[in-house]
């Protein structure tokens, strides 16, 4: 009786482990992505549909400085924005003409990222 009831405790504390192991796989994010992912720049494309400037107010920005990216006369750009300044970062060799229709959109309207983590894992992903 007592081996049996050992047993049983080592099949329920299994059970059990392999219950919170799959919880958990389900609830931790895909790697390589960030909770938040990498978002378009909404001010901005309010402002391209009104046919304003779509380059985003950097004084609207609460963080002390973040990275644009956007097409400029047929190449992809990064600016860096810190208070009121916009500074060229770094222009990209990734050809405009060869991305499809959906990310020609999102770079004429430019994307926002927070750090250099976001800005190398979106470069990245043109890069291959």
């Amino acid at each position: 009786m007592f081996n049996e009831l050992t047993k049983n405790k080592w099949i329920l504390c299994a059970l059990l482990a392999i219950a919170i192991v799959t919880l958990m796989w389900f609830l931790m994010p895909e790697p390589g992505t960030h909770e938040d992912g990498v978002q378009v720049d909404q001010q901005a494309s309010a402002a391209q549909q009104n046919g304003e400037n779509s380059t985003p107010a950097a004084s609207e920005n609460t963080e002390p400085g973040y990275y644009f990216v956007k097409v400029t006369d047929g190449a992809v750009n990064v600016y860096w924005y810190e208070g009121d300044e916009k500074n060229l970062y770094r222009e990209t060799d990734i050809e405009f003409s060869l991305l499809s229709t959906e990310d020609q959109k999102l770079l004429e309207t430019g994307i926002r990222l927070e750090n250099e983590q976001e800005l190398a894992g979106f470069l990245e992903n043109f890069d291959s």
